[in-house]
């Protein structure tokens, strides 16, 4: 069985009666789903960061005055691909789970049964062509953030070479550029630093024999089950994070407090490997820096993708569920930005062809700027960590979303 296709499945059997109180349990179960995902998607880019600061304060004082990094250059480097490899695999299923809940959503108010109404839910070439575009997009933005990390990295290794050589009177512009020329990809990486914790691995959702009696004899209640584990997963994940930060932060002040009761007896590879720990655990490893400026941090910049892309396959798959709806409305919620302010709360058209209303794809940044003026050709969110859902404009319609 694929990927997604248990999720489809037990969508299909919860909504198969095609009563209201069954598609809500569909769409809850959807959403936390997605929700657990997403969540495992920061985990994952958080980690990784934490796992790469590990691997940097590793270094000897030997290797920094040698300017030997290669092998902590190496390791930092299989780190991130693991990233991108896991990333991509979570980021499907997150975009595959938040289209279904969108489709379900959509077809809220709408009278239908059996075959037709499975047909509805279920992805069709097109959702799935859209599900992959928004993994690659996220695999994309990775590599992005990745390389920049693997740079500053380098960066940062290399300028303490250099610090502690020049402390010692003895660093060369000859043996800088040397540094600065050396490819990365002749850089060899240990298992012992990338195997130093146990990998977490996320598999997808896949139910016993048992369990799929229990789905097909009490559909709600195996999905209400499912919701609240997916919820406690989320609820695990989040305070297992800050427990984790709490701990580097306490581990970084013991850290400190030590360097500089041993200030004086310090070499000068030992005082460079220092304040690059130090500049780490202030500033974690750079990834990003946006039009306004703002520098994000390898883990930050990522999660940003994660909710972004989350937010963006959630309103995807509410607009492209119902080819006959061509009214939509962008739900406002508190504490909404200046930028998303003057589109919350308002009517927009589909097709860009209603007189009375804007074109919805006006909203959205275009994806290819030289490409179409078409919704698939847009971000589907008004800006990065936009929280802004987009719901059919039908006053009927149950929104099962809206909080």
């Amino acid at each position: 069985m694929s990927k997604t296709a248990q999720i489809e499945t037990i969508v299909c059997e919860i909504v198969k009666d095609g009563k209201v109180p069954s598609k809500r349990s569909a769409w809850q179960f959807a959403r936390s789903e997605s929700a657990k995902l997403e969540a495992q998607l920061i985990e994952l880019f958080q980690d990784t960061q934490d796992d790469i600061v590990d691997s940097i304060k590793r270094i000897t004082p030997k290797k920094i005055l040698e300017y030997k990094t290669d092998k902590i250059v190496g390791a930092v480097e299989k780190l991130l691909s693991q990233m991108i490899a896991t990333g991509k695999d979570i980021a499907f299923r997150m975009t595959y789970a938040n289209i279904l809940a969108g489709k379900i959503q959509s077809i809220a108010s709408v009278s239908l049964h059996g075959d037709e109404l499975l047909n509805r839910i279920k992805l069709n070439k097109a959702d799935i062509d859209r599900v992959n575009r928004i993994a690659n997009d996220v695999v994309e933005n990775l590599k992005k953030g990745a390389s920049l990390a693997l740079s500053s990295v380098k960066a940062m290794l290399q300028k303490a070479s250099i610090q502690a050589n020049a402390t010692r009177g003895n660093a060369s512009l000859e043996t800088q550029e040397k540094v600065e020329q050396t490819p990365m990809s002749n850089s060899t990486a240990t298992e012992d630093i990338i195997n130093s914790r146990a990998k977490k691995t996320y598999k997808e959702i896949a139910l016993t024999s048992e369990e799929l009696e229990r789905l097909k004899s009490n559909p709600r209640q195996f999905a209400s089950e499912l919701a609240k584990l997916n919820s406690k997963s989320v609820q695990t994940i989040r305070s297992s994070y800050f427990k984790k930060q709490n701990e580097r932060k306490r581990q970084a002040g013991i850290e400190k407090a030590k360097a500089t009761v041993n200030k004086e007896n310090q070499s000068s590879g030992e005082k460079a490997i220092l304040e690059m720990q130090a500049t780490l655990d202030k500033n974690g490893v750079f990834a990003f820096s946006d039009a306004g400026g703002k520098k994000w941090t390898l883990g930050g910049y990522c999660s940003m993708i994660a909710r972004t892309s989350s937010m963006r396959s959630t309103n995807l798959g509410e607009v492209f569920a119902d080819d006959e709806c061509d009214l939509y409305y962008i739900v406002p919620h508190a504490g909404s930005c200046p930028i998303c302010s003057k589109y919350e709360g308002k009517v927009y058209s589909r097709s860009g062809k209603d007189p009375r209303y804007p074109p919805l794809a006006s909203v959205f940044g275009k994806i290819d700027p030289n490409g179409t003026n078409d919704l698939d050709n847009t971000y589907l969110t008004i800006h990065p960590n936009c929280r802004h859902k987009i719901v059919k404009y039908t006053k009927k319609s149950p929104k099962f979303g809206k909080k």
